[in-house]
């Protein structure tokens, strides 16, 4: 095992805690403690601390939730017309230059559709045709073909081109797909498709509502020579509770999603359209 030095100790502070050690005697009494590299990690990634500012606690263990105190996401959400389609046309380019998004889905998440139906008390077995939107790949696929007589999968560029026309449908799933498109694009793809949820429909979708330290300034993403085609994006949750109030529906349940990473909010949502 290494041996810690002053260095080591004060790297791990601004590494992994974000700051410098508050004195020089802090560092002397971490390396009084500590004698190894591996005990000096494991300290720092078990603290308090760490747990506090990453939303992760022990070395890769998550909390279940995440902290209270991370600021606002600086992004802009609602842009007018012109910047809508430049953003459209531009991410369509890079999608079909970058093909590799297809999502492994385990089985599991199928079934998690029907569990959380049944906890809001509703019958899933009264809809009939559903709508799977995927970036890339078809991730509900063969769970939902033997749960509905009608399935459409409709991909980026379909949802993108389709404006708010298109067949009717009443189920709407989607997971690891809306958190693929900036937030301009991510909010009216997933407004146009609760648009044409049929009354009474259910939608039960995936997407990020955080990233730490994320911004998203449209010209700035537009200026960049090669945007990361399967970079994550997020829709803070206000601006979905709108879209949810401007297209008719209600959320059943709303619950996080233990499995993103540090830094990270990913929420799954149940959905239900109004009747009539």
């Amino acid at each position: 095992m290494s041996m810690v030095t002053e260095t080591d100790v004060v790297m791990a502070y601004r590494l992994l805690l974000g700051r410098e050690p508050e004195s020089d005697a802090v560092v002397q009494g971490k390396l009084m403690r500590f004698h190894a590299m591996e005990e000096l990690r494991h300290a720092f990634l078990t603290s308090e601390e760490f747990a506090s500012n990453t939303g992760f606690r022990g070395e890769g263990e998550p909390r279940a939730t995440r902290p209270l105190h991370w600021p606002r996401n600086r992004l802009a959400v609602d842009v007018g017309p012109d910047m809508l389609a430049r953003l459209r046309e531009r991410w369509l380019r890079m999608h079909r230059r970058d093909h590799g998004h297809e999502a492994a889905v385990d089985a599991s998440e199928v079934g998690d559709l029907a569990l959380a139906a049944e906890r809001a008390g509703v019958d899933l077995a009264r809809y009939r045709s559903c709508l799977e939107f995927s970036c890339g790949g078809t991730a509900f696929a063969k769970g939902l073909a033997g749960r509905f007589a009608d399935r459409t999968v409709a991909d980026a560029t379909v949802a993108l081109g389709a404006h708010r026309e298109g067949p009717a449908f009443d189920v709407f799933v989607s997971m690891r797909a809306l958190q693929q498109l900036p937030p301009p694009l991510m909010a009216h793809v997933l407004t146009s498709i609760l648009e044409r949820l049929d009354a009474g429909g259910l939608a039960y979708f995936q997407l990020l509502t955080y990233i730490l330290d994320y911004r998203f300034d449209p010209e700035c993403w537009l200026g960049q020579a090669t945007p990361d085609a399967t970079e994550g994006h997020c829709l803070p949750q206000h601006a979905v509770f709108e879209i949810l109030a401007r297209t008719g529906c209600s959320a059943l349940e709303i619950r996080e999603d233990g499995t993103a990473p540090a830094g990270v909010i990913s929420n799954w949502l149940l959905v239900r359209k109004k009747e009539g």
